[in-house]
């Protein structure tokens, strides 16, 4: 989707519901809620995100989460 010169990505899951200290530590590195994680996935994912200078937004949704990744849209050019 695209919104006010951006365009948006959102990712939801289903999974079991996060503590506060979980959402806290979610994109920072190794830190990790998975068995055998190593907490580098979303801290990843973010520093590509910005390195376009976009962001990441992180939101509880019942039982789950939601992320949005929103990155400057490109404009098209004519005839393309």
């Amino acid at each position: 989707a695209r919104e006010g010169g951006q365009a948006i990505a959102s990712i939801r899951d289903h999974g079991p519901a996060m503590s506060d200290e979980a959402f806290r530590a979610l994109s920072m590195p190794l830190s990790s809620a998975k068995t055998g994680g190593l907490g580098l996935g979303l801290s990843l994912a973010r520093a590509i995100v910005e390195r376009h200078d976009g962001h990441m937004e992180f939101e509880r949704s019942g039982a789950g989460l939601t992320v949005r990744v929103l990155l400057p849209a490109v404009q098209e050019k004519e005839g393309r």
